[in-house]
């Protein structure tokens, strides 16, 4: 598999209504526990295994899954590859409903910088505990919505070099991290964020947020106390908002 054209991954934006599939696939999205981006195809997978991800259908970036058993249980590893980066053209959805993905690797193998949306993106993954999203490029993104809404296991998540200039949506983007305890916001410039609400509901283990600046005036202390409405921890310690 050699390409030189730009390699850009189907839309896969799920169903709201019923489980969804994979890229395509017949393989449900609750059935992945491991989600592995990366650049070469292993000797040992038949070509007959895989199938085209690619939106241009080109075969420019091919998936494979591998079986495994976890528990009993009958699950699979998810396995996506292309001979140069994956561009990312729309990211709502994209991993949603993943509800049993342990792992995912994304690397420096994604290129998010054309991404308008990444509502819903991480949206109930469920038994994730790590994201590593330091590679992302934010620079155009326009909706964070629901981002990481039920990430509930999530207990680290850097998006201190998040590019936040163009978003309008925030609402509901940490919802549900049970589990998340530290936040740093300094670089997020929300001044054309038409929606913050809910944006850390039930954070309950979220202990301090750093922003760029402390609320001084009463309108804004007001807005950050409804923001984080439902984070007990951090109730406990407002000496990291100002609050």
């Amino acid at each position: 598999m050699v390409h030189t054209k730009e390699a850009v991954l189907m839309l896969d934006t799920p169903s709201e209504s019923g489980e969804s599939c994979v890229l395509g696939s017949t393989i449900l999205r609750s059935q992945i526990v491991r989600i592995q981006f990366c650049s070469k195809m292993p000797l040992e997978v038949c070509q007959g295994e895989m199938w085209d991800v690619s939106a241009a259908h080109d075969r420019s970036i091919l998936a494979w899954a591998k079986k495994v058993f976890i528990s009993s249980k009958l699950l699979s590893e998810l396995y996506i590859a292309s001979d140069t980066k994956i561009k990312l053209q729309n990211a709502r959805g994209l991993f949603w409903g993943y509800e049993n993905l342990c792992e995912i690797n994304l690397d420096k193998w994604i290129d998010s910088s054309s991404v308008s949306d990444m509502s819903n993106m991480f949206c109930r993954c469920e038994s994730l505990t790590s994201i590593d999203i330091s590679y992302f490029d934010t620079s155009h993104t326009e909706s964070f919505a629901r981002m990481f809404r039920d990430c509930a296991k999530v207990e680290i998540l850097d998006v201190s070099h998040f590019q936040t200039q163009r978003v309008l949506h925030m609402e509901n983007m940490f919802y549900g991290c049970k589990c998340l305890k530290y936040l740093d916001l300094r670089g997020f410039d929300c001044s054309k964020a038409a929606d913050l609400s809910y944006m850390f509901y039930g954070c309950q283990s979220l202990k301090n947020v750093l922003t760029a600046k402390r609320p001084s005036d009463r309108k804004h202390r007001a807005i950050m106390i409804e923001l984080l409405a439902g984070c007990k921890k951090l109730a406990e310690e407002k000496k990291g908002m100002g609050i």
